[in-house]
């Protein structure tokens, strides 16, 4: 929609004409046999980062950025998803669009939600220029009202940034605090600190901590154990530090990356702490269909985050995730070479759930395909190299946490369709995207190379829609 009709239209009726464009889409969208049935995804068109992820009076809400008028990255809008048990899901009005005030009339870029005094505030980055905003929910977040004092952070706090978006904010004591994403010319990537009693009124600090990059998007920032973390998507893989933040400043320890599936496949995540003191995670699964089809993107599953003795983050699927299993199949006790049968012959799927126990024994390499066809090749192939203990999807992938060489390489793999999320050894993950040619293709296979292994176990189960309503 171009801007001079947005300057022109009040903001409930561009929201309904955003919701009126996502229901001529939606029917074609979810028709699509590339379309995941158990990851979220925008009721049509395009979305990208997951924004402002909150508890409210028992419910979880997640926001996304959300084209409503087509699969590209045009027209940023805030779309908004509900779930009452973190696996089903519901799609609520579209929360925020652009316009029809200049700050944010080029778009509503990604930011957080919190509740301040009762009242569930969004913090959000208007464009263009690069301006942050606030938005309040007087109905239990179904619709929000932008604050009159908009744009509340109406300029950056020094003229060499390279960025100044994308708002994360937390409580610590009397009053607020939150970063922003920036990168400083000539020094790297930084989260810029600003304190505040209001969320309208804003102090700024200080560079939380400067580093690598250019420009560190989407930072979060959260306590962990008995350490802090900090999360930050650097124009490339997702990256995170586990260290220590005293008198408003971070003191990083070693930077990792989050998901060996890379920038490509995952990208700025967000988080929240659930009912049950957990730290929750979704991350942007870049790209959708092919050219023509009226989706483009998805979220992550949501994934419980720990840290481990070594201070790393260890990743795991969220444990309500298996209520979604349906028809289930096992095998057991299988002996793998290179020349032997395909002993997953008999299993099917494009939107399942395995979990698989391997000894790797000598063998060079070892892996699971998926979506094979019926000659037998598969349109993605998780591997095991055993030299480098590397983990791969397609080729694209990297190296695994240590684990004892006498214990079974550990897999839970979730395929949904032309979505693959691979976790190993309750530590790692890996995301990527399957493409098969035509529709058919939906086999299994087991593989090795250079040597035996053994199948200890693995269990398959059929996976249901996670969308309700």
């Amino acid at each position: 929609m171009d801007t001079e009709n947005r300057m022109t239209t009040t903001h409930e009726d561009l929201l309904a004409q955003a919701e009126r464009s996502l229901a001529a889409a939606r029917a074609a969208a979810e028709s699509d046999p590339l379309h995941p049935i158990y990851h979220i995804t925008a009721p049509a068109n395009w979305m990208n980062d997951p924004n402002g992820p909150v508890l409210y009076k028992g419910v979880y809400h997640l926001f996304y950025q959300l084209n409503p008028y087509g699969p590209d990255s045009a027209n940023k809008a805030w779309g908004h998803v509900v779930s009452r048990d973190l696996v089903h899901w519901e799609h609520w009005p579209v929360a925020l669009v652009p316009g029809p005030s200049a700050y944010d009339s080029e778009g509503v870029w990604s930011g957080c939600c919190v509740v301040h005094e009762g009242v569930p505030t969004i913090l959000y980055t208007g464009v263009r220029p690069e301006v942050q905003c606030v938005a309040r929910s007087a109905d239990g977040l179904r619709t929000w009202a932008k604050e009159a004092a908009n744009p509340v952070i109406g300029a950056p706090p020094r003229d060499d940034l390279t960025a100044f978006r994308d708002p994360f904010a937390w409580r610590e004591g009397d009053e607020w605090r939150m970063l922003l994403g920036a990168g400083i010319a000539g020094q790297g990537g930084t989260a810029l600190l600003y304190r505040s009693r209001d969320l309208v009124e804003w102090e700024y600090v200080h560079p939380l901590c400067i580093g690598f990059g250019q420009v560190w998007e989407c930072p979060n920032f959260f306590p962990l154990g008995d350490k802090d973390v900090l999360v930050v998507s650097p124009y490339g893989p997702v990256q995170y530090s586990v260290g220590t933040y005293q008198e408003a400043r971070f003191a990083p320890g070693e930077w990792h990356t989050l998901d060996l599936g890379g920038a490509a496949d995952f990208y700025a995540p967000n988080s929240l702490l659930d009912a049950h003191g957990r730290r929750v995670m979704w991350g942007w699964i870049k790209g959708g269909g092919t050219a023509g089809r009226p989706w483009n993107g998805a979220l992550s599953l949501p994934r419980v985050l720990t840290l481990t003795a070594d201070d790393r983050v260890a990743v795991a699927p969220a444990s309500e995730l298996t209520r979604l299993r349906g028809a289930h199949s096992r095998v057991e006790d299988v002996h793998l070479r290179a020349d032997g049968a395909n002993p997953l012959a008999h299993l099917a799927g494009d939107t399942l759930e395995i979990a698989a126990e391997l000894e790797v024994g000598n063998v060079d390499a070892c892996g699971l395909g998926l979506r094979c066809g019926s000659n037998g090749e598969a349109a993605a192939q998780i591997v095991y190299e055993r030299d480098g203990n590397q983990l791969r999807l397609n080729g694209t992938g990297g190296r695994l946490a240590p684990f004892l060489p006498d214990r079974p390489l550990q897999l839970r793999v979730f395929l949904d369709r032309s979505i693959v999320e691979v976790y190993a050894n309750g530590r790692d993950c890996l995301t990527g995207r399957v493409y098969p040619n035509g529709n058919e293709g939906l086999g299994l296979s087991l593989f090795v190379t250079g040597g035996r292994a053994r199948l200890k176990t693995m269990d398959v189960w059929d996976m249901g829609s996670i969308w309700e309503g």
